[in-house]
């Protein structure tokens, strides 16, 4: 497995991955239209599951975790970041676990009022394959 550092990219699972959230808190259809305007797009689910395969670790300093590196102290630049920002409920707006869990919109629908998300905290990482499309989660593009 080979990666590459190109400034605002990191090459990992055969994807470009952008190295910072397009947006935070976006609902499912705001968060694909963000990506489909910069000429990107979210990953699916079973890229986020790729991405999982390879050596990850959680950064108790950043608060996040790292994809592409056991260890989050050692050469972390060459690996991908996905912060712990929380999300927002669709039922009442309020902001829920910033900085103790990261949760990614897929561009995996479920139906026409669920779709699957990428979530993780200092433990795991998983897929959820069917949340409503109104939270608010994290937007990370790939080409």
């Amino acid at each position: 497995m080979r990666r590459e550092i190109r400034g605002k990219t990191i090459s990992l699972v055969g994807l470009e991955w952008d190295r910072k959230n397009l947006r935070d808190h976006a609902d499912f259809d705001g968060a694909q239209e963000s990506a489909a305007q910069m000429g990107k797009r979210c990953p699916t689910a079973d890229e986020f599951k790729l991405l999982n395969e390879l050596p990850n670790c959680w950064n108790p300093l950043r608060r996040g975790r790292h994809y592409g590196r056991k260890y989050w102290w050692m050469f972390w630049q060459d690996a991908l970041f996905l912060p712990a920002v929380g999300f927002r409920h669709y039922a009442n707006g309020t902001l829920n676990y910033q900085g103790t869990y990261g949760i990614y919109w897929t561009s995996t629908q479920a139906s026409n009022t669920t779709a699957a998300h990428w979530q993780f905290y200092s433990g795991a990482s998983c897929l959820y394959p069917a949340s409503s499309k109104a939270n608010g989660f994290s937007v990370r593009c790939v080409k």
